[in-house]
């Protein structure tokens, strides 16, 4: 091949699939795909502006196999945590998953106590506590230091992980329903922040802010899911945090690999 037939946004483009195909896992697909693309980008030396059509043509062909590898890479990987991640009653916590994203916002949502008590009581989480009036600027510091560097921790987001946060409202008001779902989406715009898009890594799958099913929001009921010392350290308030017999809302981040 000529090396004046590849013209310099050509080039580029040859690079920046040469650096895609190295991030891979070694396979005999891709280790072709990134031998033609190095030997391109080292002919290429002296570089015109009029592209060849057959080498364009080429690259755009190898440009959609590498997005194609790439969404196959992403799957197994899915599956490979998910089936790592989720081997204890997987039914249920998908169930309960699925039913609390088919919810309508502010609509109460009954749900089977027996999917909630599994998933909640099975799946990696955090709680944050906040003030009905100071909202999210009241939520302490201790609380959002575990919430980023122990459950959400950037080696345990895989492409399998899904982040459900779900409300539980200071009250039982279209105004208090409004309000508690609004500070659960600052939670959620916090941990986008936390854990943005990069070239090796999609943001995280956010289901959410939802609030908790109708069924589950009373501290009676919480209770029962979780008794004696469980709840004791459920409403263990931290200085500065609102008693629980005062307005609050909690706001309760999962994470989980069921799929």
């Amino acid at each position: 091949m000529s090396p004046r037939l590849v013209s310099t946004q050509t080039g580029a483009r040859i690079g920046k699939l040469a650096a895609a195909v190295s991030r891979w896992r070694p396979t005999q697909h891709s280790a072709v795909l990134g031998l033609l693309l190095v030997t391109w980008g080292c002919e290429s030396s002296y570089l015109t502006e009029q592209p060849d059509p057959r080498l364009v043509a080429t690259i755009n062909a190898l440009e959609a196999k590498v997005v194609l590898q790439g969404q196959e890479i992403a799957n197994l990987e899915r599956i490979y945590w998910s089936e790592k991640n989720c081997q204890k009653s997987k039914d249920k916590i998908t169930s309960f998953v699925n039913e609390v994203q088919k919810g309508t916002p502010g609509v109460c949502l009954p749900m089977e106590m027996a999917k909630a008590l599994e998933f909640m009581n099975s799946q990696p989480k955090a709680y944050v506590y906040l003030d009905k009036n100071r909202g999210f600027s009241g939520a302490h510091p201790a609380r959002m230091t575990f919430l980023r560097d122990s459950l959400l921790k950037a080696e345990d987001i895989h492409p399998s992980t899904r982040i459900l946060i779900l409300v539980q409202p200071y009250a039982e008001t279209p105004v208090a329903l409004q309000e508690s779902q609004a500070m659960g989406k600052t939670v959620v715009d916090r941990i986008l922040n936390w854990l943005p898009a990069t070239p090796n890594r999609p943001a995280p799958t956010i289901l959410g802010p939802h609030l908790l099913p109708c069924n589950l929001r009373s501290e009676a009921v919480l209770s029962k899911m979780y008794t004696g010392s469980e709840f004791t350290k459920l409403n263990e308030t931290l200085p500065g945090e609102p008693d629980p017999r005062q307005p609050r809302v909690r706001i309760w981040i999962f994470r989980t690999d069921c799929q």
